[in-house]
């Protein structure tokens, strides 16, 4: 957990510190990861699913205009994240769980207006932690992220997304489990 939170921690540094007052965005979201499912499967045993209880995430993003390529207004802007999120708890199982999202982003449509909609696509790298209850006697690992939602600019830089989004991990102990985490997510944000 410490070495996710220290890694979390010197990624947004950097990205705050060094992009926050260029032409290019940085955005700050808050929102409710609702509609999860937590998965476990591993070859000796058979999987088993669970509903996650709605909790809060956040995330800071960087994004950079691709201004050599545009197609009839459309944007495109490539960028960099972290997303962070509270512990949350299987609604019946012990002790809670969450993971820190390190990812690359495309960003697609029309970004400069105001009332613009954009499709966003995410791909990176996410850290699994839990408390004592959640690993037991295990050792927890990261693996994939991605991500692909909609999202729409309002007035004053203001945003809301919808993000479907998969985080995966591995349980490791006598023999390996993979932890799959699914869920819809609903943000607000702003551009700076």
């Amino acid at each position: 957990m410490k070495k996710a939170f220290i890694l979390a921690s010197i990624f947004l540094i950097f990205y705050v510190t060094n992009y926050a007052f260029a032409e290019d965005a940085v955005t700050i979201k808050i929102g409710n990861d609702f509609s999860g499912i937590h998965k476990i499967s591993s070859d000796v045993s058979s999987s088993n699913s669970d509903n996650v209880n709605s909790e809060l995430s956040f995330s800071v993003e960087y994004t950079n205009s691709v201004s050599d390529f545009k197609l009839d207004g459309i944007n495109f802007n490539l960028g960099a994240g972290i997303n962070l999120q509270n512990p949350r708890q299987t609604k019946g199982g012990d002790g809670d769980f969450y993971f820190t999202s390190l990812y690359g982003l495309l960003k697609i449509g029309s970004l400069s207006e105001e009332k613009s909609p954009y499709l966003i696509g995410q791909v990176g790298y996410n850290f699994l932690s839990g408390d004592s209850d959640y690993t037991g006697d295990t050792t927890l690992k990261g693996g994939l992220y991605y991500g692909v939602g909609v999202g729409l600019i309002l007035k004053y830089n203001f945003l809301v997304e919808a993000l479907y989004s998969v985080n995966n991990g591995v349980a490791k102990s006598s023999s390996d489990t993979d932890v799959k985490y699914t869920k819809l997510s609903l943000s607000l944000g702003y551009n700076f």
